[in-house]
């Protein structure tokens, strides 16, 4: 006897989906993220990520800007006193009670060297949606390491920033 697969696809169809969306329904894919209506020309936008021991964070960074000139960097390790406010955790799934392990803040300071992970410029002719989509770059973090996701407004004037952060989380 033989069995047939019927999916909503037709028969012997069998729907392929991606990582990220298999993660998502099955409740462990993580958000976060931060903004600035009106970031100031030389103003940073700082997003501290405290990534605990036995985790390995698999994250894609994305970040949006819309001024003439900006960068956006990861840093590995920087000598760092934690952030002021911590920054709520979103489970991509509403339904699901898994939390993340990570912590994360906004605002930190005294921030010095570190290893340079991203360090990516960006311009417009225009002065307009600058977007820096790193959806694609996906980075495995070290467990019990502390990271710094910044974007610093290059241009002359105050602008609309954000960085997000989508994650998934892997226990060692």
């Amino acid at each position: 006897m033989s069995s047939m697969i019927m999916s909503i696809f037709g028969r012997s169809n069998v729907p392929i989906i991606t990582q990220e969306h298999n993660l998502i329904h099955g409740g462990r894919l993580f958000s976060a993220q931060i903004s600035s209506a009106a970031l100031a020309a030389a103003g940073t936008l700082l997003m501290e990520m405290i990534v605990p021991a036995g985790i390995e964070i698999h994250v894609k960074p994305v970040a949006f800007y819309n001024s003439l000139a900006g960068r956006f960097e990861l840093l590995e390790a920087p000598t760092i006193t934690d952030g002021n406010s911590a920054i709520p955790i979103l489970n991509k799934k509403r339904n699901a009670v898994i939390a993340s392990n990570v912590i994360l803040w906004s605002n930190p300071s005294a921030i010095s060297a570190g290893t340079v992970l991203d360090d990516l410029y960006f311009t417009t002719l225009f002065g307009s949606n600058v977007a820096v989509n790193a959806v694609d770059q996906e980075w495995i973090l070290k467990p019990s390491t502390k990271y710094l996701f910044r974007l610093t407004n290059n241009g002359g004037v105050a602008s609309t920033a954000f960085v997000k952060l989508n994650w998934y989380e892997v226990k060692l």
